[in-house]
């Protein structure tokens, strides 16, 4: 196991693919889910309450609510 934890953050408004990250995610070393967000509501206030935990973003670029390089 890695010394090494890195928090990512998933930003994906479909449930289905949301999942599918997060299960990819959990099986790697080294890797955990800091949050799941589903439109840029959620995605700035979790980025808010946990930016200190978050190394890496993965991001829907087409979001209900915003664009996601808006985000960023």
């Amino acid at each position: 196991m890695s010394a090494t934890q890195y928090g990512i953050l998933v930003v994906e408004d479909d449930f289905r693919i949301a999942d599918i990250h997060r299960a990819f995610i959990e099986q790697g070393d080294g890797f955990y889910v800091v949050g799941m967000a589903r439109n840029g509501s959620e995605a700035k206030a979790l980025m808010a309450q946990h930016a200190a935990d978050i190394q890496l973003i993965l991001l829907d670029a087409y979001l209900p609510d915003v664009e996601g390089l808006e985000l960023l």
